[in-house]
């Protein structure tokens, strides 16, 4: 680009012949084009200096990641993190299962599940989600069986309610009623309370 600067900064020049501010534009046209080479020059020689591969003009190499899947879920819930291992049907806890293909849960979740129920006798708790989960979940809890998903009746009084009963028993509780003044999370199903228990 800057050849062709040249040559027509030349050319301008040339056919200026006697007319002074035609033969100033060629000369501009010129000095123009060398001071952008010079400074091409002066940019290639200061980045070659801090690093000679900045001026290769070459994509890095993507770095291909492998997929593991977690090899401890045979035969049931998975010891990883600070689960058992061992699953414990949630039903005869004192909460019903909406689906009894996803109605076991790591047996320190259903331990504190029967202690929180001890104090919520007459509420209806339904678990919609345990394990094995039937959907995504923003966490791990679910795949390996500490978490489970609640579903409360009777308003906000008794999300409250079993939300700090569930506490009491040592799990970690999370409030996704929203009309309940609840969080909204990335994989939401409804409205439930999500308990981990291990």
């Amino acid at each position: 680009m800057a050849f062709g600067a040249i040559v027509f900064g030349a050319i301008k020049y040339t056919l200026a012949a006697g007319n002074p501010s035609g033969q100033h534009e060629g000369r501009e046209w010129i000095t123009q084009a060398l001071l952008g080479l010079l400074l091409l020059v002066g940019a290639t020689l200061v980045l070659n200096t801090i690093n000679p591969e900045l001026i290769t003009l070459k994509l890095p190499d993507l770095v291909r990641l492998e997929y593991k899947p977690d090899t401890n879920q045979a035969g049931g819930c998975s010891s990883s993190g600070t689960g058992t291992g061992i699953c414990a049907p949630i039903n005869g806890t004192g909460f019903r299962c909406k689906s009894n293909a996803s109605c076991t849960a790591d047996a320190k979740t259903v331990a504190k599940l029967k202690c929180a129920a001890a104090q919520l006798s007459g509420m209806s708790l339904i678990v919609t989600e345990g394990y094995p989960p039937t959907g995504r979940h923003s966490g791990f809890s679910h795949n390996n069986g500490c978490a489970v998903d609640i579903a409360v009746s009777g308003g906000c009084g008794n999300v409250q309610k079993a939300a700090t009963e569930l506490s009491k028993c040592g799990g970690k509780v999370l409030n996704e009623y929203l009309s309940c003044h609840g969080t909204k999370t990335r994989y939401r199903t409804g409205d439930h309370l999500h308990f981990e228990g291990c």
